[in-house]
């Protein structure tokens, strides 16, 4: 698509995606991309706008160039939706994303989990600094396809969305009059977000219980040896360690 909407500006960088249309031709496209003089990368927004806008509604990757022009009128990210894979997720649906991978979220509402780690790097669609040289190392230009995760049913009210890592999951889970929640084994803190309805938890042999509304969420320490969760309501649950679909009791 890149040829649909800056043919002239970037026909030198395109020229690495022709001879190589793998994962070192991405390479070198982006770093010439994100190295532009200052006058050659307003040429290249300059064209990249014109032509999206004028064909915006031929596809969703030219209408988004269209509006994060107008955010962003002088960021190379504004060809991100033609960079990247454009994916719209209907409420339930996830992403998993390696390390090393380049995302942005658009528009939305969404939980994300994130590893372990001690940075975050910026490519672009942001005022914030852009480190190129470190970006650079640590990006994974290999081209794949995203696949959508939907939450695998298990035991319990809850069920988890497969992913490949062990250092954290994901799960949703469902309470109502015909179905409480416990955890007899807890590996480390977790967090309960509340998106419909009220419950209660309770934790270990303690008569006490709190409330949790719409909106609300709970962290459970690891100190805690278990907790239960009754009620009428969705909860998103952010676990350290991994839930296969038949952890729960």
């Amino acid at each position: 698509m890149f040829s649909e909407v800056c043919p002239k500006s970037l026909a030198d960088a395109m020229e690495f995606l022709r001879q190589s249309p793998h994962a070192n031709g991405l390479k070198r496209f982006f770093e010439a991309l994100m190295t532009l003089p200052e006058n050659k990368l307003q040429e290249v927004l300059e064209e990249t706008t014109a032509n999206a806008m004028a064909r915006q509604e031929e596809r969703e990757e030219f209408r988004w160039i269209k509006a994060l022009s107008e955010m962003y009128p002088e960021d190379a990210g504004i060809l991100s939706p033609i960079l990247l894979n454009l994916i719209c997720l209907q409420p339930g649906e996830a992403l998993f994303l390696n390390s090393g991978e380049m995302h942005a979220y658009l528009e939305g509402c969404g939980i994300e989990i994130m590893a372990n780690s001690d940075n975050v790097l910026r490519g672009g669609l942001t005022a914030k600094h852009v480190d190129v040289a470190e970006l650079m190392r640590a990006l994974d230009f290999t081209p794949r396809k995203s696949e959508i995760l939907t939450p695998q049913a298990g035991a319990a009210c809850e069920s988890v969305y497969p992913t490949p890592v062990a250092e954290f999951s994901l799960s949703v889970i469902d309470v109502d009059d015909t179905c409480s929640y416990s955890r007899q084994q807890i590996e480390g803190p977790e967090i309960l977000l509340c998106i419909r309805g009220t419950v209660e938890i309770g934790w270990d042999d303690s008569p006490e219980a709190v409330s949790v509304e719409r909106g609300g969420s709970l962290l459970v320490p690891a100190c805690l040896s278990s907790y239960r969760i009754a009620g009428n309501a969705r909860l998103y649950r952010a676990a350290v360690g991994r839930t296969d679909p038949d952890d729960a009791d």
